[in-house]
């Protein structure tokens, strides 16, 4: 397992986890309820601090999705079954075509903050 990779795991559900504290908190002050009635925890933050929290969370995840897909180990093709992709062009094996899916990953944290911050739907 490569560690850029569990850094992007660990980054994105850190992201998504205070992308719903923040949900959570603006539908409750919205409806008039108090924070601390429903969750204790709620009380020690701010709508600046988890602001803060997105976006740092939010950066790194598409970071180190961008370093591992950079960085990532080259696919060495073991046993009966895998020796099928030795068939497929060189083109096709060529390590860096991961690298061709980091725009859509940088799209994915834009439309959760989108989401988070327009539509209040953490």
């Amino acid at each position: 397992m490569d560690v850029w990779f569990l850094l992007t795991v660990v980054s994105a559900s850190l992201f998504l986890a205070v992308g719903k504290r923040r949900s959570e908190m603006t539908l409750l002050t919205g409806a008039g309820i108090e924070a601390k009635q429903l969750r204790s925890t709620l009380v020690h933050y701010t709508p600046e601090l988890l602001g803060a929290y997105t976006s740092m969370f939010a950066n790194t995840t598409w970071l180190t999705y961008a370093l591992f897909s950079f960085l990532h180990p080259p696919f060495t093709a073991e046993g009966k079954v895998l020796k099928l992709f030795s068939l497929l062009p060189r083109t096709l094996l060529v390590d860096k075509w991961l690298m061709a899916t980091v725009p859509v990953v940088i799209f994915g944290v834009m439309r959760y903050m989108q989401l988070i911050y327009e539509k209040n739907e953490g």
